[in-house]
């Protein structure tokens, strides 16, 4: 578990992100885990996030608040790495590497 104040530092990082920039990409999160996957294994991330957005199945985005979230392009291969890095980096240290396939 982390320290406290790494803790409190992560939140405030995370949320100063989020309500301060810019999201008008497509990047839910069934797609972060895929993109994950396609980072580790030297892949290409926009063809697994592409599969998400273009598939039929429902994704999270489906239910939020942005109409359409389906017609935003995903973001370019180096931030998809960094926004990755940043959001979810901490929470997998916590939990370790969990892929099961």
């Amino acid at each position: 578990m982390p320290e406290p104040s790494a803790a409190r530092e992560y939140l405030a990082q995370l949320v100063g992100e989020l309500i301060t920039g810019a999201h008008d990409y497509f990047l839910p999160i069934e797609a972060v885990e895929k993109a994950r996957r396609a980072l580790r294994s030297g892949n290409d991330t926009l063809d697994r996030i592409d599969g998400v957005r273009e598939g039929l199945g429902s994704c999270a985005s489906d239910y939020g608040p942005v109409r359409n979230a389906r017609d935003y392009e995903p973001p370019d291969e180096h931030d998809v790495a960094a926004i990755i890095d940043r959001r979810f980096g901490p929470v997998e240290a916590i939990f370790g590497d969990r892929d099961d396939g």
